[in-house]
């Protein structure tokens, strides 16, 4: 998308939910489709570690429903797998092979004790400190005992990186970007602990790279 369209579609005044509850609803333009996530489910479990994981009749949290490809794949290969997103648009692309369908307003309905494996890819720079909280805390309790929860994230480059940009611009476009310190804390806070932390890429280009956590509770 050219880089001026790109700048000018984030900073129009609409919430968080309501930008995502265009850029998914059934009039969405196709440079407002753009912003969602086309990736296909193996390149997104190799990334996060857990394909071995996923096995037929392991229940699954999907978080961030992009286009749909993630979850359904999951699906097609057994997994009794659950969809988390901030739209109601983006659930109902995947309600008809899913067990549940929850929006993060409705966290506190996720059942307790019940997930294998949990997914969030390309969601966390998308939200703020507040937010990401309280779904980590949520999701951990919604693990299994030895139940995982894949992360991955954006953090900055630079030195000088001490406080995330949470703003809604930011938070639009996916430039929250947090130190594995940060994540640390937010997980402990919420009742975890992390088992793996994986620098899964780097952009010197962009000032940014990504980790890949997995995170249980305690």
């Amino acid at each position: 998308m050219d880089e001026g369209k790109l700048h000018q579609m984030i900073f129009e005044p609409d919430s968080v939910v309501g930008w995502w509850d265009r850029c998914h609803g059934p009039e969405a333009k196709e440079e407002e489709k753009w912003f969602l996530t086309g990736s296909q489910g193996e390149d997104v479990w190799n990334n996060l570690k857990i394909t071995h994981r996923l096995t037929p009749g392991s229940t699954v949290l999907n978080i961030g429903v992009g286009l749909g490809y993630c979850t359904k794949k999951l699906a097609a290969q057994g997994c009794r797998v659950s969809a988390l997103d901030i739209s109601e648009y983006a659930l109902k692309k995947v309600e008809s092979v899913c067990e549940g369908c929850y929006t993060h307003e409705k966290l506190d309905t996720l059942p307790s004790s019940y997930f294998d494996t949990a997914i969030s890819n390309l969601v966390a720079q998308h939200m703020n400190n507040e937010d990401l909280f309280v779904q980590l805390f949520h999701v951990l309790r919604s693990l299994k005992s030895g139940g995982i929860f894949a992360i991955q994230f954006a953090y900055s480059l630079s030195r000088r990186f001490e406080i995330s940009d949470e703003s809604e611009v930011s938070q639009k476009g996916g430039g929250v970007c947090r130190s594995l310190g940060m994540i640390e804390q937010l997980i402990y806070r919420a009742g975890g602990d992390i088992l793996l932390a994986l620098n899964a890429n780097v952009w010197p280009e962009a000032g940014s790279g990504w980790f890949v956590v997995h995170a249980t509770k305690r």
